[in-house]
């Protein structure tokens, strides 16, 4: 691994701290969708009166209609990104410490994997 790709892994993990940092900040439990707003379910209910708006969506199709599939679509993924976020941050970490420990470990072992979490991570996503 380059110092430019250790780098790079770095500013991943920086940037995953500060995603799940702005997620610990959002409603927990169930997530549902009313109409074109986000809902987080307080009480793990999705009786309309006990949730709580999160965010809405207001974007219309080339038609003029509402597009509800984009509310439907970021309620779908709260709960999922946040553990995708966590599980790349244990495994991004864990090449940090791996190669500092043993830089030829992580390449040999591991050089497709980090390949494809640069690539996935481009440095212009993470300015």
């Amino acid at each position: 691994m380059t110092p430019e790709q250790l780098e790079h892994l770095r500013k991943i993990d920086a940037h995953l701290e500060k995603l799940l940092a702005e997620a610990e900040k959002r409603t927990p439990n169930r997530w549902g969708v009313w109409g074109m707003s986000v809902l987080a379910a307080t009480i793990n209910s999705f009786d309309v009166s006990t949730m709580k708006s999160v965010c809405s969506t207001d974007y219309k199709d080339e038609d003029g209609r509402p597009r509800t599939f984009d509310a439907t679509f970021i309620a779908s993924c709260a709960g999922n990104a946040e553990a995708g976020w966590k599980t790349l941050r244990d495994e991004v970490r864990e090449f940090i410490e791996i190669y500092e420990a043993l830089p030829a470990m992580v390449w040999m072992h591991a050089e497709k994997r980090v390949a494809s979490i640069l690539a996935a991570f481009p440095l212009e996503l993470l300015q």
